[in-house]
């Protein structure tokens, strides 16, 4: 959820009007933004940029005993 809410958040800070980012770099910062946030959230079960594929799992885990550290 948190990965999500960071890539939403890039996304509104690039395509808003007030930043003077060009309108032809705009795609290639979401890219880059996507794939930065999966690089940084998922280096155990790929790209979290989904809540309903991430939270999923995690609860499972957490469920069968892992304990609270599948959130952190």
């Amino acid at each position: 959820i948190i990965a999500t809410a960071v890539f939403c958040f890039l996304i509104a800070h690039i395509t808003d009007k007030k930043n003077s980012y060009p309108q032809w770099l705009q795609p290639l910062l979401i890219g880059l933004s996507f794939v930065a946030v999966g690089a940084a959230f998922g280096f155990n079960c790929g790209y979290p940029c989904n809540p309903a594929r991430d939270f999923g799992p995690r609860l499972f885990t957490f469920i069968i005993g892992y304990g609270g550290e599948v959130f952190s």
